[in-house]
């Protein structure tokens, strides 16, 4: 039997994971001298929960760039993590394989410009805390997240899911503060709750990637409670031909560099378009960040996407926006922006106020695509300019400020 150190100092992987094959019901770390280290990929089974104390810490050893967590099996079931603050100690650890493209050697992709790649998981270091695939079943909750080179939480092809009560704590990444996703749902997904995750994320707080890590559609997801102060965005949905469809994102606050909701295409355009399908925006409360250097996203004067924004080559049947107030200090973006090349069925928009605090003009919903039917109530631009059309709205009712 393997020895659990838990001194901060020797390997505790072997002696953790020996627990695990067990295959006991629930395995509880017990808290340790100072903190459990690990070298190695954990590894949990069907029918499994483990569980750390809420502020427990268990560190990614250096130098040993692989995931912390995945689970052990595929088309696996009924598997649980509960606590701990788990550190992946990325300034030791390889640097982002994303953006220096080693990542792109060993998995398709859509910027290869065929739209009938399909892309899977593949096995190589991505720089992700953790990375759970085909589950039936899954709970992540009460837990810290700290300093991953890439994404928190990465997972595919999940069939009831619930993440609750997660925190992120970043650093400004290795090597730089980009790609750190904090809940990164790929294709495949559905049935998903997610709720109250809070902190700085320096790229989506919460991604929905229908056609990007591995490919399918993500249908039947609630996001309630995010809470994202300076993060890059709040809530990220991503169709480049899987489809996207009934989607509750409620309860947004905070502060965001690049925009607070992004319906994005982002691949190079390959003639596919991106489908996305009852999609549901409430409660909404933010404002841009300021843009510091570490982010490489340029300075203040450089805010190219709206507050909301529906990006081009998406065919959206409809889309919902309810309640959203944003006190804008530093930038002129628009609130919305449905960009050239985008096609949206029903647009409504309700109970939305923007007040600007800069010294420039800001509008609140510019149109460069095309709307069969816009709806909007008690739209209050605030004394700035509430309609830019440059695209086709086909009718607009029902208009009450």
């Amino acid at each position: 039997m393997n020895r659990l150190y838990g001194d901060g100092i020797h390997d505790d992987s072997a002696a953790i994971q020996e627990m695990l094959d067990t295959r006991r019901s629930v395995i509880e770390l017990p808290v340790p001298e100072k903190h459990y280290l690990i070298s190695k990929t954990l590894k949990i089974y069907s029918n499994q929960t483990l569980k750390l104390g809420e502020t427990t810490t268990i560190r990614l050893m250096a130098g040993s760039s692989c995931f912390m967590l995945k689970n052990a099996e595929e088309d696996a079931h009924d598997i649980a993590v509960v606590g701990g603050i788990w550190d992946y100690n990325n300034k030791n650890q390889a640097p982002n394989p994303i953006r220096s493209g080693e990542y792109r050697k060993y998995s398709a992709s859509h910027r290869d410009g065929d739209p009938n790649t399909v892309v899977k998981y593949v096995d190589t270091y991505r720089g992700s805390v953790m990375r759970f695939y085909k589950i039936t079943r899954l709970s992540i909750h009460d837990l810290t997240i700290k300093d991953p080179v890439t994404y928190c939480v990465e997972m595919a092809y999940i069939k009831y899911f619930t993440v609750e009560n997660v925190r992120f704590d970043q650093n400004l990444g290795n090597p730089t503060a980009e790609n750190m996703d904090g809940i990164h749902v790929d294709g495949g997904c559905q049935y998903g709750s997610i709720r109250n995750v809070q902190g700085t994320c320096y790229d989506d707080v919460v991604a929905l990637n229908a056609d990007d890590g591995c490919d399918g559609p993500i249908e039947d997801i609630l996001i309630d409670g995010v809470f994202g102060n300076d993060s890059l965005r709040g809530v990220r949905l991503l169709s480049t031909k899987s489809q996207i469809a009934r989607i509750s994102i409620s309860n947004v606050f905070g502060t965001f560099y690049q925009n607070c909701i992004g319906l994005t295409y982002f691949y190079p355009r390959s003639g596919v378009r991106g489908k996305m399908s009852h999609i549901s925006i409430k409660n909404i409360y933010g404002k841009n960040a300021p843009r510091i250097p570490e982010y490489g996203k340029g300075d203040n004067s450089n805010f190219p996407f709206a507050f909301v924004w529906v990006d081009g080559d998406l065919d959206i049947d409809s889309l919902t926006v309810d309640n959203l107030f944003r006190k804008e200090e530093i930038s002129n973006v628009e609130s919305l922006k449905v960009c050239k090349g985008a096609y949206i069925k029903t647009l409504s928009l309700s109970n939305i106020l923007h007040q600007n605090a800069t010294e420039r003009s800001i509008t609140l919903f510019t149109n460069e695509g095309v709307i069969d039917k816009l709806y909007m109530y008690n739209v209050d631009p605030d004394g700035d300019e509430l309609l830019k059309n440059h695209g086709t709205i086909g009718s607009v009712k029902e208009i009450l400020l």
